[in-house]
């Protein structure tokens, strides 16, 4: 029972600070683009590679 004295604020915190690192992450714009990171691997590059003779 005396560990919910520290169990339960312990909680209490790390919510806030994963709170407080998605509010940074969406206010950063990290969220802003989803769909063509997972697009980008499907665009086909035909030209071959330059050499840098």
């Amino acid at each position: 029972m005396e560990s919910l004295w520290v169990l339960i604020p312990l909680s209490l915190l790390i919510a806030i600070g994963i709170g407080a690192v998605f509010c940074w992450a969406v206010s950063a714009g990290q969220m802003d683009d989803l769909d063509s990171p997972g697009q980008r691997i499907l665009i086909d590059d035909d030209r071959p590679p330059t050499s840098t003779r």
